[in-house]
């Protein structure tokens, strides 16, 4: 599993079902852009036919992260100091990637 945070490198998938070289990207709770940034994703995965039980999931997760950005802190994203970026490697812009998955 790839993260796109060298910090988030410690995030494993215990099971294997993730493979190694798979890029992921986790939005934590704290993250002011996590609850949009999930129901854009729900958008775009309701018009590519995703199931209700998954979109079900995606609503409640949104939920939580909105009452406990209400009970905790939330902040706008960042990255921590150093070299913790990790380098794109598909050359492709996500508006790009995301045209081509809805086109097919």
């Amino acid at each position: 599993m790839k993260h796109g945070r060298r910090d988030y490198d410690r995030i494993q998938d215990p099971a294997g079902l993730i493979p190694v070289d798979e890029p992921v990207f986790l939005l934590r709770g704290q993250d002011v852009a996590a609850p949009r940034a999930i129901r854009a994703w729900m958008t775009y995965a309701r018009h590519g036919g995703a199931s209700d039980n998954i979109l079900d999931a995606a609503e409640r997760q949104i939920h939580e992260m909105e009452r406990w950005q209400r009970e905790h802190r939330c902040k706008v994203p960042d990255m921590p100091p150093g070299k913790n970026t990790v380098k794109a490697t598909t050359g492709k812009s996500l508006r790009r990637v995301v045209k081509e998955a809805l086109s097919k």
